[in-house]
Order: structure tokens, then C-alpha cells, then sequence
């Protein structure tokens, strides 16, 4: 056996440590020795736990009700008109007005709509007295007149009806009830007395004090009567389920008693209303925690007389939203149902030089397409908000059909740049070219909509920036009511990832230099992150909810490496995906809400922002919130720090003008309101479209319920 000196012993022992030191683990190919390693890691999870949301009730209860009515008679002046004579002069009279009646109250247009249907089935009794004074001499037996005697002529009549009442409910100040609608009523009985009274004890009739002329059935009465009624109330609640509801009811005819007899009526009256709705349903609610596991790793050393010339891994961490970073270990994605309002935008927007509808608009060829393609301006599910905009001008058109008053002015404006400088017509055509679809599909009266055209919006993005020039290339709709524009509803799937960004950590070993470098993130058959060239950026992959929506099994980590000396190596590693799905009869368990409507550069609350405000404030009391959360954004345009600090801004102003509201409306704060400006950190829309940006410039309001 060859023995070496002893120096050459010990120098190879620590070079071998150097070595094993060295050679990273995922290069495995140079460890011979196991080296059992334990170490703590931690686990985002979403820990699922349940609350219960009511929704605003349907309530059916009884009332009661009294007052004063009104009569007016127009004498007939007929021969053997067993009611009148021609010697009576009956002309207005009062008494008494009874009902009873059963109602529905009905919600309409969802949990945040302050309006209902009230039917109402009632029976009323209408009681009243007309009079007049008739004073005749009397003589004595040498026919001299002794005094005048008075007598007094009475028209009583008694009405019984059983009437319909349709009345739409508008709900204001929380409590408070404006209820307005039509009234049809049969009556089922109308008799009269006339009858003759002596009003000083000494005077008779036929040796009495009263006399009863005439009576029997009204002349010429109508079974069916036709007017409409206008209540105001109150609700106070006595139980959880029962609720007290005073109110007035005023009611008017249009059509008559009788041909000679109206009568109008004001009563004050008490309802009792149950509340028909279960007590409530329940709803997951999603905690992040973080769970310690152990992980038992190998590492193996292999000692050898030469180290490779290239060599290289790819790992990939866990980045929050505050930017803690976390190894993964699996990237949990956690389905949940959300309830979103989503905006109408009032924007059309238009290519250079063109006054044609752009093609990403959906547009139908006539009114009959629309009618049996279109799928409705309410509610929808699982739209995208960009996809639900490019309908805008038909959920306009529907809209206007169904509210037949409404006025529409189109403002046409350009770019008054290149080929569109001081080029007004083309303003006015692109005006022009939605009126025509607005009559020629959804049949709208040309008399309802104005044109016009400028050669800039009253409120344009920068004129000298290509981005810019693209906004102004539009169409403005300007509506006389806000209900045009009002959100639409739409429930959808959304996906929640653990950790939501990701950001891949190359390790390279070369002897000789990087030439070049790839490495990409790849899932759902695409690639989803790209880094290249020779000293490759770090950048940061967000989970959103386009590309979480695609995943179904595991993200797969690629790095091409490739030296000066033209040597190349490829590693490659995954990250596995645990996806838990809702069940399918599990409903809302988020609502939010989108301000759109910050021009360029602002962050004032103005227009449907303010309405839209009021209304989220009068409904956070039956949304039960535990938190509201308000984010700022904007779009990719112009300085980041600027832009972080505007969507700051904006948020604050949204949370301001909520918390006002509430203060008018004397509602209670949510447990915690949370404010914060993410600039254009996360990508919400596309910003090559100049929608895509618009949309981008918003604030989101999200409302966590709470459990009861």
C-alpha cells in the first residue's frame, strides 16, 4: 500500500469539508453522505369557519285603520229621485272611514334596494252626513207669522267596499316608509237615508221630531271604483320577528260613488307585521394561519477530484402583501362566492380616425337579436367586469326601454391630435353612430337623445401622452336618471391563494461567467412569469384571480443557464396546488362594491360615487359587517410613488364620505374600517385598453360579515 505524507491527509480532509459546504442541496449529484436534517417550516392555511347573514326580509301581516272622509254630492235634479229633490241643497258633507286589511311586503331588486311591492287586501266602511237648513214661518190662527221654525234636512249614506291596493314602498331614513300606488275597490253595498229633524224642542213633523223621507239603494251607483292611495309610515320593531308599522293613509278617487257622489278619505292606522325569512343562513368565513410542520430532508455529499464547470437550481418563495417572504411548500387555493357591484362605465371609446363601433363592443343586428340574445342589466354570474363593460351600450338600451322618461346626450369628442386635429365632425359622428344604434336596435325615441361634439372631454387625459389620446377618443352618455347607470350585480367564484405572490430564487454556479439566464413560472398550460437575459430582475408573480382560475394541479419552475464558454444546464422543480372548492349550495360570503368614476389624476367623491356611498351606508346595518375594507388603485400611467400616495387618497375619501353618511343617517361604524392605496401593484384590467385603465382608477369596498 502507497502511503501519502501525512499533510496531504489532512489537506484532503478539509477540502472534502469544502466541498460539502459548498455544493448547494440541490446539487445533489455531488453529496455521498446522508446527512439527516430537521427543520420548522410554516404553512399558510385558510381555516374555514361559518356566520350567519340575513337578507332583507318578506314580511305579511294585518292592520287597522280610522279617520274622516270627505263627501261632495252634484245634485241630479231628476223627477222622483227618491235621494234628492229639486227643492234640497245638499252639497258637501263628512264622517267616518273604517278598514281592515291584510299586506305583503315584498322586496325588490335585492338586499340593497330600498324598494318593495305592498299588496294590500282590505275591507272599508264609509260612513257620512250631508246637511242643510231650511227655515219655514209659522202662523198663528189669524194667519200672522209668529216665528221662523228651522228644520234640518239630513243625506246620510253608508258604503261598504272590498278594495285592491298595489302600492310600490320606497324606504328612507332607515325606518321611514312612502308607500303610493292604485286603489281598485268593488262595493258591495250602498244604501241612503234621507230624513227631516227638527232642530227646536217645540217644533214637530207629522207630530214628531224627526222624519225619515226616503232610503233604499243609491241611484246609479258603481260596483267598481278606480282612484289611488299614498300611506307614510313608521317600522319599530316589538320582537326579533314581529315589527309595528303606524302610518296614514290618505286615498283619492278617480272614479266616483256614485255619478253624483265622491268621497275621499284620511285615516290613521296600525299595522303588525311578521317577518317571513329564516332566521338566517350561514356562510363561510376564511381565517389565515400559519401551521409549523416539520420537514426531514437528506442531504448527500459527494466527494470528487474535479467540480463541474456549470451547475444551477431553481426555488421559488412566498411574498405577502406586506412583503414578508415565506418558504412554500404548497400554494393553498381556496374557492369562495362573492357578491360584486360592479360599475357601469359611461364611456365609449373609439379607434383613430374612426366614427365605427369598435368590435370588442358586443353589438346586435336588430331588435330582434337583442331580444333573444341579450341576458339581462340585473344580475348576472361569473362575468369579468372588462367582458360585462363591452355591453355597456346594450345595458344602456334595455335600460332605457325600461324607463321610458329617461333622457340620453351623447357628448362625441377626439384626440385634436394628428389626423383628428380641430376635426369636430368626427366628434359629432361618433355621437351620431350610437344614437343610430340606440334607435335601430333598442327602438329608443330619437327625440330621447342629444348629440353633440367637441374636440376635447370637459375632463380629458393628457393630451400630449399616446395613452391619453386613446381616452379621449370617446363617446360620453350623460343620463337625466341615475338609475341608467346604475351597478349590475354579479355573483361570482373567486379564487384566494396562500401565498398570493410568488417569486422564483435562482441558484447558478459557473466557472467561466452567465452569458444568459431564463427562468419562467409555467401553470395552466401557459407561461405565466419570464425572467431573461444576463442578470435577470427579480419580479413578483401575482396569484390573481386570471391566473388562479386556470390552475388545476402545480406550478412548474424552469432555469436555462448558459456560460461564456457555451456550456448550457436546465433545472427545473414544482410547487404543488391544494385546491378546496365551495359546495354548490353555499351562497355569498363577500360583498364588494367598485367607486369607477375618478377622472385622471383625482380623487374626489362626486356624481353616482356620492349615491352609490349613501347606499352602501344604508345597508351595512343589515350586512352585519365586521370589517369593511377600502383599497385605492390606479392605473399603470405616470410616476409609482405618485400614484401609491393618489390611490391612498382616494381610499381615505371613500372612508371619510362613508363614515358620514353613516353619521347623517345615525348608523352605527363597522367594527373596523381598514384603508389602504396600492397604486398600480396590483394589475386589476388590461392597460392597453383605455376601459382597462378607467376601471383601474377606482376604489374597492369589501364588507366581511360577521357571525350572529
Amino acid at each position: 500500500m502507497t502511503k501519502f505524507p501525512r499533510f496531504l491527509t489532512v489537506g484532503s480532509f478539509f477540502f472534502a469539508l469544502f466541498l460539502i459546504g459548498s455544493v448547494s442541496r440541490d446539487a445533489c449529484a455531488f453529496v455521498s453522505q446522508q446527512l439527516p436534517v430537521d427543520s420548522i417550516a410554516y404553512k399558510d392555511t385558510l381555516i374555514e369557519t361559518m356566520m350567519r347573514v340575513t337578507h332583507k326580509p318578506l314580511k305579511a301581516g294585518a292592520a287597522v285603520s280610522y279617520g274622516p272622509n270627505f263627501l261632495q254630492l252634484q245634485s241630479l235634479n231628476l223627477p222622483a229621485d227618491p235621494i234628492t229633490t229639486n227643492c234640497d241643497f245638499f252639497t258637501t258633507g263628512s264622517g267616518s272611514s273604517f278598514g281592515i286589511d291584510v299586506r305583503t311586503d315584498m322586496p325588490l331588486w335585492g338586499d340593497l334596494s330600498p324598494w318593495s311591492f305592498v299588496p294590500r287586501l282590505a275591507f272599508e266602511q264609509i260612513k257620512g252626513d250631508l246637511l242643510w237648513t231650511q227655515q219655514v214661518p209659522t202662523w198663528d190662527s189669524t194667519n200672522q207669522i209668529i216665528r221662523n221654525a228651522d228644520f234640518r234636512h239630513r243625506l246620510s249614506a253608508l258604503i261598504n267596499v272590498i278594495s285592491f291596493k298595489g302600492l310600490i314602498a320606497f324606504e328612507f331614513l332607515h325606518t321611514a316608509t312612502l308607500e303610493i300606488g292604485p286603489v281598485l275597490g268593488y262595493q258591495f253595498n250602498q244604501t241612503f237615508a234621507r230624513r227631516t229633524e227638527t232642530t227646536a224642542p217645540g217644533d214637530r213633523i207629522d207630530g214628531q221630531s224627526s222624519r225619515l223621507d226616503a232610503s233604499g239603494d243609491l241611484v246609479g251607483s258603481n260596483r267598481f271604483t278606480l282612484g289611488f292611495a299614498v300611506s307614510l309610515g313608521a317600522e319599530f320593531p316589538i320582537s326579533e320577528k314581529l315589527h309595528a308599522r303606524p302610518y296614514v293613509d290618505i286615498s283619492a278617487p278617480i272614479t266616483r260613488v256614485a255619478s253624483y257622489l265622491r268621497a275621499e278619505s284620511f285615516r290613521l292606522g296600525l299595522a303588525f307585521l311578521y317577518d317571513l325569512t329564516s332566521s338566517g343562513e350561514m356562510l363561510p368565513v376564511y381565517e389565515k394561519r400559519q401551521i409549523p410542520i416539520v420537514i426531514k430532508r437528506d442531504t448527500t455529499a459527494v466527494v470528487k477530484n474535479t467540480i463541474p464547470h456549470l451547475s444551477a437550481s431553481i426555488r421559488a418563495v412566498g411574498v405577502e402583501r406586506d412583503g414578508t417572504e415565506s418558504n412554500i411548500v404548497t400554494i393553498s387555493i381556496q374557492e369562495i362566492k362573492s357578491r360584486n357591484a360592479y360599475p357601469t362605465l359611461n364611456l365609449i371609446f373609439f379607434d383613430s380616425g374612426s366614427a365605427t363601433l369598435p368590435e370588442r363592443y358586443v353589438q346586435y343586428r336588430n331588435a330582434q337579436d337583442a331580444s333573444s340574445r341579450y341576458a339581462g342589466s340585473d344580475e348576472r354570474n361569473n362575468i369579468p367586469l372588462l367582458d360585462l363593460y363591452h355591453e355597456t351600450i346594450n345595458i344602456i338600451g334595455d335600460r332605457l326601454k325600461k324607463y321610458s322618461k329617461a333622457q340620453l346626450t351623447l357628448i362625441g369628442s377626439t384626440s385634436n391630435n394628428g389626423i383628428e386635429t380641430g376635426n369636430l365632425a368626427l366628434a359629432k359622428a361618433r355621437a351620431d353612430e350610437l344614437k343610430n344604434y340606440f334607435v335601430k336596435v333598442w327602438s329608443i325615441d330619437p327625440k330621447r337623445i342629444q348629440t353633440q361634439g367637441r374636440l376635447l372631454p370637459e375632463h380629458p387625459s393628457p393630451v400630449d401622452s399616446v395613452l391619453g389620446q386613446q381616452e379621449n377618443r370617446r363617446v360620453e352618455m350623460l343620463v337625466s336618471d341615475e338609475r341608467i347607470t346604475d351597478p349590475i350585480i354579479v355573483t361570482n367564484t373567486e379564487h384566494l391563494a396562500t401565498p398570493p405572490n410568488i417569486q422564483l430564487i435562482p441558484t447558478i454556479h459557473s466557472k467561466y461567467g452567465i452569458r444568459h439566464i431564463r427562468a419562467a413560472i409555467i401553470g395552466g398550460g401557459r407561461e405565466l412569469l419570464s425572467l431573461d437575459g444576463d442578470a435577470p430582475a427579480h419580479k413578483l408573480l401575482n396569484l390573481n384571480e386570471d391566473i388562479l382560475s386556470q390552475l388545476s394541479d402545480s406550478l412548474r419552475l424552469l432555469l436555462e443557464v448558459t456560460d461564456s464558454n457555451g456550456e448550457s444546464v436546465t433545472a427545473t422543480n414544482s410547487i404543488p396546488l391544494v385546491i378546496n372548492r365551495i359546495a354548490r349550495d353555499r351562497t355569498e360570503g363577500l360583498d364588494r362594491f367598485s367607486l369607477i368614476l375618478f377622472g385622471f389624476d383625482r380623487s374626489s367623491i362626486e356624481g353616482k360615487n356620492e349615491r352609490l356611498l349613501g347606499n352602501i351606508a344604508r345597508a351595512l346595518p343589515a350586512l352585519n359587517p365586521e370589517r369593511v375594507t377600502i383599497v385605492g388603485y390606479t392605473d399603470e400611467m405616470g410616476d409609482p410613488q405618485h400614484n401609491e400616495q393618489l390611490s391612498q387618497e382616494r381610499a381615505s375619501e371613500a372612508r371619510i364620505a362613508l363614515e358620514n353618511y353613516l353619521h347623517e343617517l345615525k348608523l352605527p361604524l363597522p367594527g373596523s374600517i381598514l384603508t389602504e392605496g396600492r397604486g398600480a401593484k396590483d394589475r386589476l384590467y388590461d392597460n392597453t385598453l383605455p376601459e382597462g385603465r378607467f376601471f383601474s382608477r377606482t376604489v374597492n369596498i369589501t364588507i366581511e360579515r360577521a357571525l350572529h
